[in-house]
């Protein structure tokens, strides 16, 4: 495979080297590059990770249809998904936001998720710091290939319940009522565990807050099953 990783890269060395149509892999890594439009002649693509794509168009990767692997790291112009549909070779997609707004609170926020319900082939599915306006998770559901989803919790307890009874052997955190992290209660000292689809809040003690855990519980596994 014919694999090129370009680091600080300007726009016109990012032109030149994009000459070669044969490429198959390419990284894009800090690059000063504000026109992403040659890479549309990239017709035998393969995999495709850009850092730093807040001056990119989707519309500059809608004519990649031999992609199968897709990585975007910080989109925050990006709320619109619909180029994505035409990749339809996808296997593997992530969307992220940059490492620093894991603690600032900020989140990607897109329009809906339905323009990746038409990537049939989508084995892997990462979503960072992500929210959407219309449908949730909903337009998920027709994914039924789908071996990883890798998110956090900023969707609700209805949207993890609702995927998780559609995609039953989709491996999701977040697919189960709460899973246990690494803190420990003040109190009791026991390991604190994460509620689904609680974002505020949903950081507690199971023995200290036993029976908020258990309500949640119950309310997770009913939407569940009221779906089946």
């Amino acid at each position: 495979m014919r694999k090129v990783e370009l680091i600080k890269k300007t726009q016109r060395e990012f032109d030149s080297i994009l000459e070669n149509p044969g490429i198959e892999s390419l990284k894009i890594w800090n690059c000063k590059i504000h026109d992403y439009s040659k890479l549309s002649s990239l017709q035998h693509l393969l995999e495709l990770e850009i850092f730093i794509f807040d001056k990119g168009k989707l519309s500059d990767l809608s004519e990649l249809k031999q992609l199968k692997k897709l990585r975007l790291i910080h989109i925050p112009q990006i709320q619109d998904l619909s180029e994505l549909s035409h990749l339809a070779n996808l296997e593997e997609l992530s969307l992220e936001s940059l490492p620093s707004w894991d603690s600032s609170g900020k989140t990607l926020v897109f329009n809906n998720l339905e323009p990746i319900s038409a990537l049939s082939k989508l084995k892997m599915l990462t979503l960072m710091k992500a929210k959407v306006h219309e449908m949730g998770l909903q337009p998920l559901e027709q994914l039924h290939g789908l071996e990883e989803f890798v998110t956090d919790n900023t969707f609700s307890i209805q949207d993890f319940a609702r995927l998780s009874a559609y995609l039953p052997h989709t491996s999701c955190k977040y697919f189960h009522p709460f899973h246990k992290v690494n803190s420990k209660c003040n109190t009791c000292d026991s390991q604190k565990v994460r509620l689904s689809g609680v974002s505020r809040g949903g950081l507690i003690c199971p023995q200290c807050s036993s029976k908020k855990l258990n309500e949640h519980i119950e309310a997770f596994n009913h939407i569940k099953a009221s779906v089946r």
